[in-house]
């Protein structure tokens, strides 16, 4: 995987002019598609396109009534499937509320 430091390395390498597609391509290990899709970017969108973007599912804020609510069902006691089905919740939202008390 391509990070911000070796793109950017990609780039100078491509405007030096002195190394192939495809030497670039071998000293990072990555396919001259990879490079040319990289170099085309660069020229359409900038510096922009170099950044590294978020990995993963975004996380969706939870409204701070129905956090409250399972803090407080989780306070008397009970599993994250009860209140799931008590709170009328989806999955997500109590696992991500309850592993965010839990462990953090």
């Amino acid at each position: 995987m391509l990070n911000f430091k070796k793109r950017v390395w990609i780039i100078k390498q491509k405007e030096k002019g002195y190394l192939t597609n495809q030497e670039i391509a071998n000293s990072q290990n990555v396919s001259r598609i990879t490079i040319n899709n990289l170099w085309k970017s660069y020229k359409q969108n900038g510096l922009e396109v170099l950044k590294e973007k978020p990995l993963g599912r975004k996380v969706d804020d939870i409204p701070a009534t129905i956090k409250q609510a399972i803090l407080d069902k989780r306070n008397l006691g009970y599993g994250i499937r009860k209140i799931e089905g008590l709170l009328s919740l989806s999955l997500l939202e109590s696992h991500q509320l309850f592993f965010q008390e839990v462990f953090l």
